[in-house]
Order: C-alpha cells, then sequence, then structure tokens
C-alpha cells in the first residue's frame, strides 16, 4: 500500500500546483489563514491555535512527521506561486484502508474549480498510489461550498453527525460524504 513515489510537487494545472509544506512556509501560511481568519472562523476549529507564523509550525512539523509515518499527506495549494491553501488526506487507516480529506482556500481563490481539482488529485492519489478503499469528507452542514466540492468530485453523502463538532461556542452538525475506490475508478475511467 506504499506510494509509488515521493514526490514534492504535483502541477495540477497551469495555475495550480500542489507541494508539500516546507519550515519555510510558515509565514506565508499565516498570512493566509490571517487574510482570511473572518471567513474559515465560520468553518475551522483551530484559529485560534494560530496566533503568529511560529504557530505554524507545529502543523508544518506534524505534516513533516506524516509523510515519514505515512499518517497522513498534507500539501499547500499553490496559485501562481502563492501559497492559497491546503489540502490533506488525513487520519489514515493501513488497516481498514481509509482516510479522510479535509481542505481550506483562500477566499480570493474561490470560484475557479481549484478546490475541485485538488480533491480530484487527492481521489487519485489516495486510490491508486496508496491502495485505499475509502475517502470520507467532513463539512459543516451549513458549508455549502465545501459540500458542492465534494459532490462535484463524485462523492455520496452518507448522512449527517449530529452536533459532532465544537466550533467555538457552538456545536455544529457535519455532512459526511464518502467515495469508494471502484466508484472513484468508474467516475474517473481509470
Amino acid at each position: 500500500m506504499g506510494m509509488k513515489a515521493r514526490l514534492e510537487r504535483y502541477v495540477i494545472r497551469p495555475d495550480l500546483e500542489l507541494r508539500r509544506l516546507r519550515r519555510s512556509d510558515a509565514a506565508a501560511l499565516f498570512a493566509c489563514v490571517d487574510r482570511n481568519r473572518s471567513y474559515l472562523r465560520a468553518w475551522l476549529p483551530w484559529l485560534d491555535m494560530s496566533a503568529d507564523a511560529s504557530d505554524m509550525m507545529g502543523f508544518i512539523e506534524s505534516s513533516l512527521a506524516g509523510y515519514q509515518s505515512g499518517g497522513c499527506f498534507r500539501l499547500a495549494m499553490m496559485v501562481d506561486g502563492e501559497l492559497a491553501g491546503c489540502v490533506a488526506i488525513e487520519d489514515i487507516e493501513p488497516a481498514h484502508r481509509c482516510a479522510k480529506i479535509g481542505y481550506w482556500l483562500d477566499a480570493r481563490q474561490q470560484g475557479k474549480g481549484l478546490m475541485s481539482d485538488a480533491v480530484r488529485f487527492l481521489m487519485r492519489h489516495a486510490f491508486e498510489e496508496r491502495g485505499l478503499h475509502l475517502l470520507e469528507l467532513r463539512a459543516a452542514v451549513d458549508n455549502a461550498p465545501s459540500r458542492a466540492v465534494a459532490t462535484r468530485v463524485g462523492m455520496k453523502l452518507d448522512g449527517v453527525l449530529r452536533q459532532r463538532e465544537w466550533l467555538y461556542d457552538h456545536y455544529v452538525d457535519l455532512a459526511v460524504y464518502s467515495v469508494l475506490a471502484p466508484e472513484w475508478r468508474a467516475l474517473s475511467g481509470a
């Protein structure tokens, strides 16, 4: 179930490259998060833990460790050369051949199909390179953009987990989407 190659960067289309996070990304990653803080706060529970660029180092270090252990596969989204978000395969469970997809994108870059293309790449990587059988995506029920990505890439709505995530001062319900390897092969023609 290992990867065929451990590349550093993946060119998805002329304006979109996905690449491994680097320690030198801390300042750019923080700037992107900070610029989008109010937007991202509506959906992501970790914003208060990112007060400055040094706080990004923990995330980057865990990403680097995840590359080595095989526990996660986090990538920086580079749009026209600028760090504009992250995509990831998280919580990889080799025994069950399943994992979760996560992502966020700079609000200025939305509506261009970037995230859908990035998630399609993650799906291909998960099923072809890692031999996974199931990918899951969870998004807040009211997070229409994330839910639209799940639908656009062919994931199916499995159901809703009630009050599954604590978001600063309230619980949110999470819509759970998934795609199986045979479904992905039929969608992609692989």
